[in-house]
């Protein structure tokens, strides 16, 4: 098989709608496939100004979606579309009013001016929020595809699965213009996994059954070594070229499923209760029989379950401890959250300690330390609302009180213990380097953590989606 590098590839003109702050452009930018993009629409002019501070070349479009006709796009003349439209209207915690939703209609639109053009596109990639799925704007989607002759392919994929530590499961649509295919048999369902044959492209990818750090003695990612499980030269498909710094990244096994992932992110500051999602009564259930397991014991319907109650009998918080077992197959395999986060002095982080009065909604908040390899969800909604929004950092040493700080209510001694947790929000570049932003993304100095928090919760990861750029773009892959 011919090797496959850069300089193969025709380069792509490439139009991102619904912009936000560039993660489409940056995943373009870290999968190395020739690229221009020739523009980018967002109303957002928050998320303009940092675009722009980091792509200036880049022409702006600071208007709605919908005032863009059918000539418009025929004058981008476009090779691909990359896409993540507003996530709002098909949330499982909100009114689900899908194609009604006001904020659809931009969505819309493209639909309808697809179905016009002269000039398809050879490629359109999509993102959204998980529950887009089994909307109607997914079957209006598919129609519009199918009618255009493009094959396509629907993907459920969070970045646990790509060695990175934050649960962020989104729904992904790739689909090619025939007579291009995929370098895969395509099929009608969702897959909660890349192909095998896309597996090379994932930042970790290699044998993890001959690691030793596998052991939770070793913390170190700098004490890994390199295995290529059989891959001589990965090359320039096999990195994370922005957001790996060493050649010593610690890698995950590649069988892992998507299917069990726990805690299920939301939009717009809605999540699963992270208490819920994390304690389990040490109880013991016996006697269940797991084989009548149906749809609702899956980690979806365990996770929906808690968005309406935390009564579960306990047939369902035995499938809950299954689901965490689960989980478990991602995060030991993850970066540990250390490498994650910024080498300042102590003094830099008191602005990002969580203030006191905060600090009474420790019990709904999901606390991580520095060694773990898990963290929850950030949406725009972080360092504002305390619940589901974000994880805390935890700073200080664990305290030696058998006192159980998870409550509303503590003494004067228990408030010395909570504090010497030294609890803090992750700072926005930290919360961009889990998101695998390249290191140089700025945000404008004048800009408020609040400002930065909104933009990073509304965005995506970016090496998730340089892995499916290239899943999509590459006429082979090498085995």
């Amino acid at each position: 098989m011919a090797n496959i590098t850069p300089e193969n590839l025709v380069k792509l003109r490439v139009l991102e709608l619904f912009s936000g702050i560039g993660g489409w452009h940056c995943g373009l930018e870290e999968s190395q496939v020739p690229h221009d993009v020739i523009a980018a629409a967002d109303v957002n002019t928050t998320a303009n100004e940092i675009y722009t501070l980091n792509f200036s070349a880049t022409r702006i479009i600071n208007k709605a979606i919908q005032a863009l006709s059918v000539e418009d796009f025929e004058k981008f003349n476009a090779d691909m579309i990359v896409m993540s439209p507003p996530c709002q209207p098909f949330t499982r915690v909100g009114l689900q009013r899908d194609t009604e939703d006001i904020r659809t209609k931009p969505f819309l639109h493209i639909l309808k001016v697809l179905e016009s053009l002269q000039n398809l596109p050879n490629y359109l990639l999509l993102e959204n929020v998980k529950g887009f799925e089994v909307s109607q704007a997914r079957e209006l989607l598919v129609n519009t595809m199918e009618k255009c002759g493009y094959d396509h392919q629907e993907f459920l994929l969070s970045p646990l699965q790509f060695g990175i530590p934050n649960a962020r499961l989104r729904y992904y649509f790739l689909a090619k213009r025939k007579p291009l295919s995929f370098s895969f048999t395509a099929k009608d369902e969702v897959w909660e996994e890349l192909p095998e044959c896309a597996k090379i492209f994932m930042r970790h990818q290699v044998d993890c059954e001959s690691r030793s750090c596998q052991s939770d003695a070793i913390n170190s990612e700098e004490s890994v070594t390199m295995v290529t499980s059989g891959v001589e030269d990965v090359g320039w498909m096999g990195r994370c070229n922005r957001c790996s710094e060493t050649d010593s990244d610690i890698q995950f096994n590649q069988n892992f499923s998507a299917a069990a992932c726990g805690n299920v992110s939301l939009a717009d500051g809605e999540k699963v209760p992270p208490d819920a999602c994390d304690e389990v009564p040490s109880a013991q259930k016996e006697g269940v029989n797991n084989d009548s397991y149906g749809k609702e014991f899956t980690s979806q319907g365990i996770c929906d379950k808690y968005e309406n109650s935390l009564d579960l009998s306990d047939d369902e918080l035995l499938a809950h401890e299954m689901v965490e077992r689960e989980l478990s197959k991602y995060t030991k395999h993850c970066r540990t959250l250390q490498y994650y986060l910024e080498q300042k002095d102590e003094a830099y982080f008191d602005e990002y300690l969580v203030p006191e009065e905060k600090l009474k909604r420790m019990a709904v908040m999901d606390l991580v330390k520095p060694t773990e390899r898990k963290c929850i969800c950030f949406t725009k909604a972080y360092g504002h609302h305390m619940n589901g929004t974000g994880s805390m950092l935890q700073q200080g040493p664990d305290p030696t009180s058998d006192v159980h700080l998870k409550k509303k209510d503590f003494s004067d001694s228990e408030w010395l213990l909570v504090r010497q947790l030294k609890l803090r929000f992750f700072t926005p570049r930290e919360i961009a380097k889990i998101m695998c932003f390249p290191s140089d993304y700025k945000f404008p100095k004048h800009f408020t953590k609040r400002q930065c928090y909104r933009v990073l919760g509304n965005s995506l990861n970016v090496h998730v989606c340089s892995t499916l750029i290239k899943l999509l773009v590459l006429p082979e892959i090498p085995s």
